[in-house]
């Protein structure tokens, strides 16, 4: 869904990609959310993706990238108005979604003067992640990019 903003209203995407590494197939779900947007609407942009992707590709799935999981409450969509805690918030859905995040929560992906954020993760619902991390000597983006070590085998 696209939530209109006061400028620079975007369309928000979720490419899908059907791989096989092994023998064992996968789906990988890189999505782009909103940046002002509050949790609620959030869930919501992200529901609709996971909703798609559970229908079309039930199992072995992995979500990652820009949650944009940012601090704040936004009032009007512009305004920083109080502290809340977004992260923990997509988090939480998603495991109720039986989605098992594997990003490093307390290392930011993002640092704007003395705020350091945390917006870029990595869900998957079947695969075990051994490692995970944030990258920060690739400078190719306003965010630093996350990635994780998959097992495939037992």
């Amino acid at each position: 869904p696209r939530f209109r903003a006061l400028f620079n209203t975007r369309d928000r995407i979720a490419l899908i990609s059907c791989i096989t590494v092994k023998n064992k197939k996968f789906t990988l779900c890189n999505i782009h959310l909103d940046a002002r947007i509050n949790s609620k609407q959030r869930i919501k942009q992200l529901d609709f993706a996971l909703k798609l992707l559970k229908k079309n590709y039930p199992q072995n799935i992995i979500i990652a990238g820009d949650f944009n999981t940012h601090p704040f409450f936004l009032a009007g969509r512009i305004i920083p108005f109080f502290y809340q805690n977004q992260f923990k918030r997509l988090k939480s859905y998603l495991n109720k979604q039986w989605f098992s995040c594997y990003s490093p929560s307390k290392i930011y992906t993002m640092k704007r003067g003395l705020l350091k954020m945390h917006l870029d993760q990595i869900y998957t619902n079947s695969f075990p992640i051994v490692n995970s991390d944030v990258e920060k000597d690739v400078h190719a983006s306003d965010h630093h990019p996350v990635w994780a070590d998959i097992k495939f085998e037992k």
